[in-house]
């Protein structure tokens, strides 16, 4: 009776060691496989410059582009000036409301 249950440990212990082995070379396999958003990034990026696009426009969509080469009237280029004072003013004001945001953070932690 010893003697089997001896035998059946020692199968047990060698099908588990043998699971966990083969679990973590197909997990070795799938890290290798998955991109990090560092990767992601740069692929995008990539992808949005054999486009043609700027990374300015890439990095913030909110950001006005930029306008074309063409000649662009005055009304146009004023509009456009305006529209970079604005997305500026928001970004900045985005900002401080961050800080604020965190200073009352770091104050209500104490």
């Amino acid at each position: 009776m010893n003697w089997k249950r001896t035998n059946f440990i020692r199968l047990l212990a060698t099908v588990l060691i043998f699971a966990m082995t083969t679990n973590l070379n197909a997990n070795d396999e799938t890290e290798n496989n998955v991109l990090t958003p560092n990767d992601k990034a740069a692929e995008l990026l990539a992808e949005a410059h054999s486009a043609g696009k700027s990374s300015a426009a890439i990095d913030d969509p909110a950001r006005p582009q930029a306008l074309p080469s063409n000649q662009v009237s005055s009304e146009t280029k004023q509009s456009y000036e305006k529209a970079l004072r604005d997305y500026y003013h928001y970004r900045s004001v985005g900002l401080e409301h961050r800080q604020s945001v965190f200073q009352w953070q770091l104050f209500s932690a104490k």
